[in-house]
């Protein structure tokens, strides 16, 4: 009897640190990326926006890393800042952190960094650094890298930066 009992203990705390881990993954992703909140502590005119992207067409040696990707002379760099920027800030504000499924850290994964964007402000710094371009075999998924986590590959995440990409990307 006392081994039923210990073991219905044992599955109980199992079960509870399990739900505890998973959703710490994702309270540390939300506590870490609050995009729209950074945004609205922001002037517009301190605010800059950079984009790194390679054509798709384009056919490399090696997959890229973000600083090859970066360095790499076919690739193609914007900047939009100010009255253009502000025209789309409200996309940005629309990345709704419930909807990105944090994928947990593994130590396999392929990155081809083929876009590559960052959201600064003059005063404080990196706001949102994003790396699309990646493979997780682990989880069987694109995935892409936002602010150092390794999310699953989400449309608002393109769709932020696509008003100032060619339409031919």
């Amino acid at each position: 009897m006392k081994l039923k009992y210990f073991e219905k203990v044992v599955l109980i705390l199992l079960i509870v640190i399990i739900t505890t881990v998973g959703y710490s993954l994702n309270s540390d992703l939300k506590g870490k990326v609050d995009v729209k909140k950074l945004i609205e502590e922001e002037k517009i005119n301190d605010l800059s926006l950079t984009i790194y992207y390679m054509e798709s067409s384009v056919l490399t040696n090696i997959p890229l890393d973000v600083e090859h990707l970066m360095n790499n002379v076919l690739t193609k760099k914007i900047v939009v800042s100010g009255s253009d920027l502000e025209e789309n800030l409200d996309l940005f504000k629309k990345i709704n952190l419930e909807e990105l499924t944090l994928i947990k850290e593994c130590t396999s994964y392929y990155l081809d960094a083929r876009i590559y964007y960052i959201l600064e402000s003059k005063s404080n710094g990196q706001l949102l650094e994003v790396v699309i371009g990646g493979f997780n075999p682990d989880e069987g998924k694109s995935c892409v890298w936002l602010n150092d986590y390794q999310v699953e590959d989400c449309a608002i995440l393109y769709d932020v930066i696509s008003p100032f990409l060619p339409a031919t990307l």
